[in-house]
């Protein structure tokens, strides 16, 4: 074969090896960050990482989101923590008077309880940290309407500490009164530290929008709560606890972790990692505790469609 043959040959077998050369380390790339999820949850947006099926390299290993739940009481659990980790944020729900009915069995006992679990998460949180509070008012004979949201604001005079956002979860029938309880749960965030943060991927530069829940609508709707479970009106909202993990995810860089100090039942941790984030969960009842560990989000949109 001549000279130039040779030359003509190499040639025309050079690029069909770069085009499979590129393509399978193309396919190993993919294959080694993520995995397609075999479904689209309610309310997912197509661009943000949805879940279960969402890995992780840690080290040498490619591992889902974690769940962590323990069982301690919330505010000692605090306290022997001291600060949350960078990269965390607290989002929880406290419990009502006839929750913790044993510890704080009077009125001005569980305010006090309340308003201190407040101040505790607040002024564990590192800098940049944010917290929300998921709170539904209550009405008493004898006392009237418990402002739950009154009370956090109180709590939040911390210093360092300032409002983010407020906005309201409805459950009820729009325009429609009620008699013996409200229809309507308190979402409100705090952030510690500075009023704005870097804008996600532009180095050198704040973005005060960030902190404004510009993705989250001023009035949401709750969604359903965990099915079966024994004092489950307690519990959150899938849709309401979708609407916050959703503002997360896109607006705080480097979040990895989410921690709810009163977990209950697990919905919060079920969410973050059907988001792709770590979840740590703290409740004082086994029973409690055990629930956390299995929950699922996609078990609760589930019994949505069947009902």
């Amino acid at each position: 074969m001549s000279e130039t043959a040779l030359r003509s040959l190499s040639r025309e077998a050079f690029w069909p090896l770069v085009a499979a050369v590129g393509f399978a380390f193309g396919f190993i790339l993919g294959r080694s960050t993520r995995h397609e999820l075999p479904f689209q949850p309610e309310g997912f947006p197509e661009n943000l990482p949805k879940a279960k099926d969402v890995v992780r390299v840690r080290g040498a290993k490619i591992q889902p989101p974690r769940r962590e739940v323990i069982c301690d009481d919330a505010l000692r659990w605090i306290e022997k923590t001291k600060s949350f980790p960078l990269g965390s944020m607290v989002f929880t729900s406290l419990p009502d008077m006839s929750e913790v009915v044993e510890m704080a069995p009077r009125f001005e006992d569980w305010e006090n309880f309340f308003m201190k679990a407040v101040r505790s998460i607040l002024m564990a949180l590192p800098e940049g940290g944010v917290a929300t509070f998921y709170q539904t008012d209550v009405r008493l004979p004898g006392v009237g309407q418990v402002s739950k949201a009154f009370l956090v604001l109180q709590a939040a005079q911390v210093p360092g500490i300032r409002l983010k956002w407020h906005k309201i979860v409805h459950f009820g029938t729009v325009d429609q009164p009620t008699w013996n309880s409200v229809q309507f749960t308190h979402l409100l965030c705090f952030g510690k530290g500075a009023a704005s943060v870097q804008r996600v991927g532009v180095v050198g530069e704040d973005d005060p929008v960030v902190d404004l829940g510009s993705t989250i609508p001023d009035v949401v709707e709750r969604g359903v709560k965990p099915t079966g479970l024994r004092k489950g009106a307690c519990c959150m909202g899938i849709n309401a606890t979708s609407a916050v993990m959703k503002w997360a995810v896109r607006r705080l860089p480097g979040l990895h972790t989410v921690i709810d100090p009163f977990c209950g039942a697990g919905t919060v941790l079920a969410v973050a990692n059907e988001y792709g984030l770590d979840a740590i969960g703290v409740d004082i009842s086994p029973k409690r505790i055990k629930q956390a560990q299995r929950l699922k989000a996609e078990e609760i949109r589930k019994a949505k469609a069947s009902c």
